[in-house]
């Protein structure tokens, strides 16, 4: 096997596991901003707030959050932020999990951004030497193993969401610093409801993305 061939057969893992990252993280990317967030209001099956934050008060105070979590703003942007009496919108156990949040993001972002690049340039240098075959097997690969992961991960939000958002702040934040009372504005704003069709949605996305490039490059040669 000549040097050219070993490393084009030492791409494939790195095509694929690349290609793993930025089909999870770009629907998470997408998910992260406001305007999904006024979809999600606008949903007849949204819950109400039972302490009384109106769809217009949820968005005034979620778009700044959003803002600070996706644009690396000081912890002030929404630490300043103040209810119509006055009261501030969140708690300091708030705030310090939303400083928590902003750091995840922002490794998060460097990520898809970094894998998306690397995976252009990949590709451009099989373009150009001709064997995007190779490419496309990394692809097939990913899409199986996204595909097949996110059914299992919905198959445990259906037996027991709980127990999966649970795992998953466990996996990301340190006990205790993510639960919250209900009567919390991050509750408020975000209840179980808002965090269970996001699993939804980009598992949908994953299945939909990840079974397409599966069946479309599965045969490559």
């Amino acid at each position: 096997m000549t040097n050219e061939k070993k490393l084009l057969k030492y791409l494939v893992p790195v095509i694929t596991i690349l290609t793993v990252l930025l089909i999870i993280l770009v629907p998470i990317r997408f998910l992260m901003t406001p305007a999904f967030v006024q979809l999600e209001y606008s949903m007849p099956w949204f819950p109400d707030d039972p302490y009384g934050f109106s769809t217009e008060e949820r968005l005034k105070y979620g778009a700044p959050t959003l803002k600070y979590m996706t644009q690396g703003e000081p912890l002030s942007a929404i630490a300043d932020l103040t209810m119509d009496d006055g009261t501030p919108v969140y708690n300091e156990r708030e705030l310090k999990h939303m400083d928590d949040v902003q750091k995840i993001t922002r490794v998060v972002l460097w990520i898809l951004y970094g894998s998306a690049l690397l995976l252009v340039a990949i590709w451009s240098w099989l373009f150009r030497i001709d064997q995007l075959s190779w490419f496309k097997k990394g692809l097939a690969n990913a899409g199986q193993i996204t595909a097949g992961f996110m059914l299992v991960v919905l198959f445990g939000v259906a037996l027991s969401f709980d127990t999966i958002f649970t795992w998953f702040h466990k996996i990301f934040f340190e006990d205790g610093t993510w639960m919250f009372l209900t009567s919390d504005s991050l509750i408020r704003m975000y209840p179980t409801r808002f965090w269970m069709d996001i699993f939804i949605y980009i598992g949908g996305f994953v299945i939909l993305v990840g079974g397409g490039l599966w069946m479309k490059f599965r045969k490559t040669k």
